[in-house]
């Protein structure tokens, strides 16, 4: 299954596209996902800290995958900030 995210942001009108697939149980985010540039006082500490050491360019690409255990975290790593996955991904067709 595979799932995305589209959403823009309306302080500064950048738009974050990011892609998910599930495989295995887990929840892979791809490489190429554009994510959010700030971070919200509401973002889990781990989710804070795996931002910190991941490979993102000045852009906000995602430069390689990152494996999550749920669609939530991979969300609020996405979008910064604490997320109900099912909510903030859809489903690809």
């Amino acid at each position: 299954m595979r799932y995305f995210i589209r959403r823009k942001n309306r302080e500064t009108g950048r738009v974050w596209k990011a892609f998910c697939e599930e495989k295995n149980g887990k929840y892979i985010l791809k490489a190429g996902s554009i994510i959010s540039d700030k971070e919200l006082l509401r973002c889990p500490k781990m989710i804070k800290e795996m931002r910190n050491e991941a490979k993102i360019s000045p852009e906000r690409v995602l430069l390689n995958d990152i494996e999550f255990d749920t669609l939530n975290n991979a969300a609020a790593f996405v979008l910064a900030t604490n997320a109900w996955g099912e909510r903030e991904w859809k489903k690809e067709l």
